[in-house]
């Protein structure tokens, strides 16, 4: 987070609102006071502070082993934790910063009927799986999407079919490499321990909707 120069300068500028006292402030000055450190930092900087606020406010974080160890904890649940904090504090520019928007389109082949969803999200998911080799082939994957939801037509619940795509970019797009899923013969989540190629520049064009292409054209053009 620190690599992102915008956000240092939106909590430089950050003063606590009403509520002053609750965990988000405490996580958001924690961090501002971090990044302050780093910056003026020789040498190793230890976020003991800011670890210890985030602990308090997610336990799950501040859990242990056996041997007393701390233990492996998932790396985008700790990342959407300290997403969602800073967005109660500094909502609109931290959805600037990090704010994927996307647009789920889904269809009923049985009734016609259609669903149109906006939501938006910290992370671009890529789903891994044996057959994927390029991170491109991953974001197809999550992006399609099929769901079982009420039809009015049928008065019962349906299959819709779909996709998603991304109708606004942030200044930084995060991605989220998928790699568990549930194996149903062990009952239990296991990880797909695969080469993933990425290309130096990320071209997310393709995955975008229509309106969204038709804003990035003009600066594509001149490249």
């Amino acid at each position: 987070l620190y690599a992102a120069k915008d956000l240092r300068g939106v909590l430089e500028a950050y003063v606590p609102g009403r509520d002053q006292h609750s965990g988000s402030a405490a996580l958001t000055t924690a961090l501002r006071e971090l990044f302050a450190d780093v910056a003026r930092a020789r040498d190793t900087v230890m976020p003991v502070r800011f670890l210890n606020i985030l602990r308090q406010m997610y336990p799950q974080f501040a859990q242990h082993g056996p041997q007393g160890a701390p233990m492996q904890q998932d790396a985008e649940e700790c990342w959407s934790a300290v997403m969602q904090t800073l967005n109660a504090e500094i909502d609109g520019d931290v959805k600037r910063l990090f704010g994927v928007g996307l647009r789920r389109e889904l269809k009923c082949a049985a009734t016609g009927e259609t669903r149109v969803e906006d939501s938006e999200e910290f992370t671009f998911k890529c789903n891994i799986t044996i057959e994927v080799n390029h991170v491109s082939e991953g974001f197809k994957i999550a992006l399609n999407d099929t769901r079982e939801l009420r039809s009015e037509a049928l008065g019962a619940d349906a299959i819709f079919e779909g996709s998603s795509r991304i109708s606004k970019l942030p200044e930084y797009l995060t991605t989220q490499l998928v790699r568990f899923y549930y194996k149903t013969d062990i009952r239990a989540k296991a990880k797909i321990l695969r080469a993933v190629t990425f290309p130096v520049v990320l071209d997310v064009y393709e995955f975008c909707t229509e309106e969204l292409k038709n804003e990035l054209e003009p600066a594509r053009k001149l490249k």
